[in-house]
């Protein structure tokens, strides 16, 4: 439910509150308690309404899309990688992002490690 729909709903059933108490309060007739009971009704329906209908918008599952560009600090030369466990040449397709880190699985030997920059100096 959105904003101002949300909050001019609380603004009536509190009007509507206001004006069930005055016509009990005022009372003297049968038709002014009737009327109260039914302005307190609507108000409180109201207020229910807007209760469940903001816990189902809670419960609204979320959707997020990420866009990153990663980049490197110096100049950037494409070089071949090979296992360091039995020397086979690693393929992009085996090199994997977790948890922000470089993870390469070896399709030769199985074996997977974190793929590590050297140092620049």
């Amino acid at each position: 439910m959105e904003g101002v729909l949300k909050y001019g709903l609380i603004f009536v059933s509190l009007f509507l509150m206001l004006l069930g108490f005055v016509f009990l309060i005022a009372g003297g007739y049968v038709e002014n308690y009737v009327t109260g009971v039914i302005m307190l009704l609507v108000a409180f329906g109201l207020l229910g309404y807007i209760y469940l209908n903001s816990r189902n918008e809670a419960r609204r599952p979320v959707t997020q899309e990420f866009h990153v560009t990663m980049g490197g600090s110096g100049e950037m030369k494409q070089r071949e990688i090979s296992c360091r466990s039995c020397g086979g040449p690693i393929k992009s397709e085996n090199v994997s992002v977790v948890k922000g880190g470089l993870m390469v699985k070896c399709p030769y030997c199985g074996s997977s490690y974190a793929l590590e920059e050297e140092p620049k100096w």
